[in-house]
């Protein structure tokens, strides 16, 4: 028995096809590995009748984070209304402006 078994490593290993199936076994395993701590890393850490102080605890941190998230929205929206125009936008408005305006006028006097 113990000769078939080595006959049969041997032309597992020299077929090359042992590596191919170890290969996919270790990942296999470690995907299996990783669903599994990701699994109890997500369990409360408390025993259920203490479960709501945890939950309490995760929606007091949820609510301080969102806030957080809102005060450093405001941050960035206040600093984009506060920007400044250089000359040549205000040139280049300008000129925008005063061309429609322009063709606004020739296109009414050419109504009447």
């Amino acid at each position: 028995m113990k000769l078939l078994t080595d006959l049969l490593s041997l032309s597992f290993r020299c077929s090359n096809t042992f590596a191919k199936v170890e290969g996919i076994a270790d990942v296999i395993w470690k995907t299996q590995r990783y669903h599994l701590v990701r699994e109890y890393a997500s369990h409360p850490v408390l025993p259920p009748p203490l479960i709501v102080v945890e939950h309490a605890f995760r929606l007091i941190l949820a609510i301080v984070h969102k806030l957080k998230n809102q005060k450093k929205n405001a941050k960035q929206s206040g600093k984009s209304r506060n920007r400044t125009f250089s000359e040549s936008d205000c040139s280049i408005f300008a000129r925008v402006c005063f061309g429609k305006h322009k063709e606004n006028r020739t296109g009414s006097a050419s109504k009447n």
